[in-house]
């Protein structure tokens, strides 16, 4: 459940305890780069699978769905207006490639000169390329959005599959948790793979400090 690997892990002590030790104090300790802080693992882990069950309930309540629809809705409209808008630019193109025919055209009857036509006619090709390199720049954008929601339904579904678990297994918390740091006050910081659940940070700070009261 580690993230990082500095953390080992102890085989069971006697009583059947294991604890888990800072690696790079084992290393390096005598330099005094980092602290011993020696925890039980097995009270650690319960700890923040608790951490991680309440961060997962939280983000499924009511206030926090109703937040998301509004934010779908919001940005549903967004996605409408980028589309029209590179509907707007790739009629502007076609208008300027018609104005450039046309000048083609007067080019060969005479009706203007081929200095006249070629300053024209970089003038057009520059103002052509400006609403590409705009419809790339909205495209892009919309695919970032397309992404977005693909990971939102990605953590729908393990926040569903996980809160269905009675005893979760590492793998599926490794889909939640980036990293874990464990200080030597034994304060503990939690990242997840997900900013919505990283915005709740604030929310499982009492879990937190009851991890500190039990581990030893």
């Amino acid at each position: 459940m580690i993230a990082n690997g500095y953390i080992g892990i102890r085989s069971p002590d006697k009583n059947g305890n294991i604890y888990g030790r800072c690696q790079r104090y084992g290393r390096f300790g005598k330099f005094d780069v980092c602290s011993p802080h020696n925890f039980n693992y097995q009270v650690f882990e319960e700890q923040m699978i608790e951490v991680l069950r309440e961060v997962c309930k939280e983000y499924k309540n009511k206030k926090k769905l109703e937040e998301i629809a509004k934010q779908t809705k919001s940005k549903q409209t967004q996605e409408f207006d980028i589309k029209k808008q590179i509907d707007s630019f790739k009629q502007n193109i076609e208008k300027e490639t018609r104005k450039l025919e046309v000048m083609y055209e007067d080019r060969l009857a005479g009706i203007i000169s081929v200095e006249e036509y070629m300053k024209n006619a970089e003038r057009i090709k520059e103002i052509v390329k400006g609403y590409e390199q705009a419809i790339k720049e909205f495209e892009q954008k919309l695919s970032g959005e397309k992404n977005n929601d693909n990971n939102k339904s990605r953590l729908d579904n393990l926040v569903e599959e996980f809160l269905k678990i009675k005893n979760p297994t590492k793998e599926i918390i490794r889909e939640f948790i980036e990293k874990i740091d464990i200080h030597s006050d034994k304060q503990v910081d939690i990242y997840f793979n997900f900013k919505p659940l990283q915005e709740l940070n604030n929310n499982f700070s009492v879990a937190k400090k009851e991890y500190e009261k039990k581990a030893v």
